[in-house]
């Protein structure tokens, strides 16, 4: 996997922007921000970070109580 360093300016066909769970900047605080098939672990995010493009988020995990 290969993290982007800006926000592409269009989608290679077949391919879905995805994001982590870190809100800020690209490459500050653990944001990482990366091209992918799509997948059923990504959701819509309708953040605004990319607000040209339709991108996605990986999904929360919940954590299970004991």
């Amino acid at each position: 996997m290969e993290y982007l360093t800006k926000p592409p300016k269009f989608l290679p066909i077949g391919k879905v922007l995805v994001h982590n769970h870190v809100k800020s900047g690209l490459g500050s605080r653990g944001f990482r921000a990366w091209l992918a098939d799509p997948d059923e672990k990504y959701e819509i995010c309708t953040c605004g970070w990319a607000p040209h493009l339709e991108h996605y988020r990986v999904k929360p995990t919940l954590a299970k109580s004991p």
